[in-house]
């Protein structure tokens, strides 16, 4: 008797297991990318594979916005600001 309860107990634990795995919002995604149907299949549009850098010149006329941020993963902090820049010219 007590063998029996070990056993349904077993094979009811393997069963939530399959059914959480099966159902599970992780595998459902990863399946649906392995499908390629999201968008991290898609390939890069031309303008995006050809990447042109350019220079440009201008003005500082306004700091809008200036404080310190610690970017995510770095140790130190850094300025970061957000500028009105007025004349800008390509080169």
């Amino acid at each position: 008797m007590i063998i029996k309860k070990y056993l349904f107990a077993v094979l009811l634990f393997c069963f939530s297991v399959f059914i959480a795995s099966v159902f599970s919002p992780t595998v459902y995604a990863q399946d649906k990318m392995i499908q390629g149907e999201t968008e991290f299949d898609q390939q890069p549009s031309a303008a995006e594979q050809e990447h042109k850098e350019e220079t440009l010149e201008g003005q500082v006329s306004q700091i809008l916005e200036e404080k310190q941020v610690t970017p995510m993963g770095a140790k130190e902090s850094q300025l970061y600001q957000k500028l009105e820049i007025v004349g800008v010219l390509s080169s």
